[in-house]
């Protein structure tokens, strides 16, 4: 790379440090070796890896997490009249790099692919993401279609993703089946990616971006707004459930005229879907009075499905339910336990990182039915059985009680309730928190770093009790990992 070159992407990384600094993402000095954190691994393959990058696995070297890297060959770079071009890949758009950068590291939920680190020198730009090892949507749909229940679980959670992006002034712009990948192979929870044509919205947008097949029909026309993601998720969802994209033509102005008529394939898949589901996938795929994603969220096909997922729910934590045996060194080991995992949950809800934190707040509210954020034994047994009408599964009331409420008060509260629920086994969430509770930097944390961070007396007795159960006033990272992951509610 020449001297005039470097000092254009000397320049640029400058600019994107002032532009990300007040993120959790790292942005590393310039030059910097990535090979000094991470171990670099083997080549990840799919249909949904870049042409323009290379996409490997890596190892944390000091945390032992596998994340993947996505590196841009950037030294080749010919910098002319203001912009810069790639010999190697003359479709690449450095402007759009550093857009993806920076979108990523202001968008930070459980269902959009997160970014760690950024490398940056002469010649790669190399981002540091989660590793998604469940694999593409695309794969999965590749196979056969998807049931209806499992469509939604996967919908829903793009709808969630789209509405924190709008929240935060972006438009994605790019979502495909292609973009949208599986954190584990349970093939549950989803992460989107794609973001570098994602843009900050400031009035409509004027210029078509986007896969043809899932772009909306304002996109065609080059003028349209945020909405035009409700449009790509509505397609998402529609090839979800019959195997099928809704529109299909190799010819462009075919295909912009089937997308602008909502002229969709009515194949015998799509004949086989109840009333309810047809109902939904035309409102999601309206022209012109197209919902947005709080308002798809509301819609009675979500609400039905999240109402049996919730009954679901209560059904296997009346099941798995089971009383602490009292005045035993194991009891303590689990209060500890508990306690620790709800001072996680009260500090990642706040990053909003949590994944199944909208479901469990869902399930709180069926049974919270007054709001107080408080709930007796009584109120327990009374709303069990309004949600499952089944009065034979109240009398486990009394367990719910002893297993949430640490501080034997009679009642259980909503950070006790979803604190022990949440799902906290992800190692880069675990760390995450450690570090924000680990004031001085030493690998340890005490009672007295609970008592900084959380400002109040929720955490007095907790040096007696890490004593009692722990035999030490102090957690290092595998101990503290151990406590939240070990002794779990189901």
């Amino acid at each position: 790379m020449e001297t005039e070159e470097l000092k254009f992407m000397h320049d640029k990384y400058v600019e994107m440090k002032g532009t990300i600094e007040k993120t959790t993402t790292v942005l590393h000095e310039f030059g910097g070796n990535i090979r000094e954190k991470y171990h670099i691994g083997y080549p990840l393959e799919g249909t949904a890896r870049s042409s323009i990058a290379q996409f490997r696995n890596c190892i944390h070297r000091d945390l032992n997490l596998k994340r993947a890297i996505k590196s841009y060959y950037i030294a080749d770079a010919i910098f002319s009249n203001s912009s810069v071009s790639f010999t190697s890949h003359p479709l690449m758009n450095f402007e759009l790099i550093l857009n993806e950068i920076k979108a990523l590291s202001e968008l930070n939920h459980p269902n959009i692919i997160r970014l760690y680190d950024v490398y940056f020198d002469s010649k790669y730009i190399h981002l540091v993401t989660d590793f998604c090892k469940g694999g593409e949507l695309f794969e999965l749909l590749y196979l056969d279609r998807l049931s209806v229940d499992d469509s939604l679980g996967i919908y829903i959670q793009i709808i969630e993703a789209i509405k924190f992006i709008h929240s935060k002034g972006y438009c994605h712009r790019g979502l495909c089946i292609e973009n949208i990948m599986f954190a584990d192979n349970d093939k549950k929870k989803v992460k989107i990616i794609g973001f570098s044509g994602a843009i900050k919205m400031n009035g409509p947008m004027r210029y078509k971006y986007g896969s043809p097949m899932y772009m909306a029909p304002e996109v065609f026309q080059e003028n349209y707004t945020e909405l035009c993601d409700e449009w790509s998720a509505g397609v998402i969802f529609f090839t979800m459930v019959t195997g099928h994209q809704p529109f299909q033509s190799s010819d462009f102005r075919k295909l912009s005229k089937c997308v602008q008529g909502r002229d969709f394939i009515r194949s015998e898949n799509w004949k086989a879907q109840s009333k309810l589901v047809k109902k939904f996938i035309k409102k999601i795929l309206e022209v012109k009075n197209r919902p947005n994603a709080q308002k798809i969220l509301e819609m009675p096909l979500i609400k039905k499905y999240q109402k049996e997922n919730n009954k679901q729910a209560i059904k296997k934590l009346m099941r798995t339910i089971k009383s602490i045996k009292p005045d035993s060194s194991f009891s303590l080991k689990i209060k500890l336990s508990n306690k620790i995992k709800i001072a996680v949950y009260k500090i990642l809800s706040t990053l909003n990182v949590l994944h199944d934190l909208n479901g469990l707040e869902g399930l709180w509210n069926e049974l919270d039915i007054d709001g107080s954020e408080m709930l007796m034994e009584s109120d327990i047994v009374n709303n069990i059985e309004r949600v499952l009408n089944k009065q034979e599964l109240s009398h486990r009331a009394h367990q719910i009680i002893k297993k949430f409420d640490l501080d034997r008060r009679g009642c259980v509260t909503k950070d006790e309730f979803i604190g022990l629920l949440c799902d906290l086994t992800d190692k880069n969430l675990l760390m995450q928190a450690f570090n924000i509770l680990d004031f001085d930097c030493n690998g340890i944390i005490s009672p007295t770093d609970f008592d900084t961070y959380f400002k109040c007396t929720d955490y007095e007795n907790l040096a007696k009790l890490m004593q009692e159960a722990n035999g030490t006033t102090s957690l290092d990272y595998e101990s503290f990992s151990l406590l939240v992951t070990k002794f779990v509610i189901n």
